[in-house]
């Protein structure tokens, strides 16, 4: 999807790319934290900015309208931090 949009053989527009590589992200994101939290035995240490990742991750793909490149590369600096933050508070809470 996003590789025709680039080469203008698409038939969704920008947004519509843009969102069709966040919605997947934003769920996997979700998902997986919650998972990772049930499995780990560490449930809701860091689900609340898990959420908010995924709430970024939609935000960024309000970028593909300009770039679809940037939304893609905003995208995954969100995911980015969004791991950090995660392991600085799993780590934090460590006995």
């Amino acid at each position: 999807m996003a590789t025709d949009t680039i080469e203008h053989t698409d038939r969704l527009g920008r947004l519509g790319a843009g969102f069709a590589v966040a919605v997947p992200v934003a769920i996997f994101l979700v998902l997986a934290g919650y998972l990772h939290g049930r499995i780990s035995g560490t449930p809701g240490v860091a689900y609340p900015w898990i959420v908010l990742g995924a709430f970024a991750v939609l935000g960024a793909a309000a970028l593909a309208v300009v770039s679809l490149p940037a939304a893609v590369l905003a995208m995954a600096l969100v995911v980015i931090l969004l791991l950090a933050v995660s392991l600085v508070i799993i780590y934090r809470r460590a006995p």
